[in-house]
C-alpha cells in the first residue's frame, strides 16, 4: 500500500513539475520522493541540475546537502552546507545539519565547531566556548580549521565579556547573536 501511494505521489509530483519545471519546492519534492522510492542517483542528479540553473537557492542546497547525507557521503554534504552557512550566517538549522555532517564523516574537530556555532546561533554563548574549546584539542584538526576555531573562540569569549558585564548570563528572548566574520580567515584557503 506504500509503494502504491509513493508511486502515485510521485506521478503527480511529475506532472507538477512539467507545468512548473523551475518552482524549487517542486523539483525538492519530487528528489525526496525519488530517495524514498530508493532511487537516490536520481535524486541527487535532479537537485544538482536544479542547482546548476539557481545556485543562490539556499532551499535547493540544503535538500542536496541533506540527500548527499542521506545517500552516504556526509563530506560532499558539509561542503554544500559550508556555502549555505555563507549564505545565511547564524542559521542554527545549517549549523545543526552540518554538525550531522561531521559526525557521519568522522571529523571531530567540525562535530564540535558546528555544536558550537548551533549553540551560539540560539544564544547559549558558555556552551558554546566549551565545545570550541574542545574542538581545538581534537589531533585530526586542520592549520586553517584550527585559525578559524580559534577566530571563533576569541569572537565568544569576547561576547561572554560583554554579556557579563551588562550582567546578564545569557541573551534575552529580544537578544540577537551575531556570527564573527571569518572571510579574513576563510580566504586563505
Amino acid at each position: 500500500e506504500r509503494d502504491g501511494r509513493l508511486a502515485a505521489a510521485k506521478a503527480e509530483s511529475e506532472k507538477l513539475l512539467v507545468s512548473q519545471p523551475s518552482l524549487a519546492e517542486l523539483i525538492v519534492l519530487d528528489a525526496r520522493l525519488d530517495q524514498k522510492q530508493g532511487n537516490s542517483e536520481r535524486a541527487l542528479k535532479n537537485l544538482k541540475e536544479a542547482l546548476s540553473l539557481s545556485s543562490s537557492s539556499w532551499g535547493l542546497r540544503v535538500a542536496y546537502a541533506q540527500t548527499l547525507l542521506a545517500a552516504g557521503q556526509p563530506a560532499k554534504a558539509m561542503d554544500e552546507l559550508k556555502t549555505v552557512a555563507r549564505m545565511r550566517p547564524g542559521n542554527a538549522m545549517i549549523y545543526e545539519l552540518l554538525e550531522q555532517a561531521a559526525i557521519k564523516a568522522g571529523d571531530k574537530a567540525a562535530t564540535h565547531r558546528y555544536r558550537a556555532e548551533k549553540l551560539y546561533a540560539d544564544g547559549d554563548v558558555e556552551p558554546a566556548i566549551r565545545q570550541l574549546e574542545i574542538a581545538l584539542r581534537q589531533r585530526d584538526i586542520d592549520y586553517y580549521e584550527g585559525a578559524e576555531i580559534q577566530v571563533l573562540l576569541e569572537a565568544y569569549k569576547e561576547e561572554e565579556k560583554e554579556q557579563k558585564k551588562r550582567g546578564r548570563d545569557s541573551l534575552g528572548a529580544a537578544g540577537q547573536v551575531r556570527q564573527p566574520d571569518l572571510a579574513v580567515v576563510s580566504s586563505r584557503r
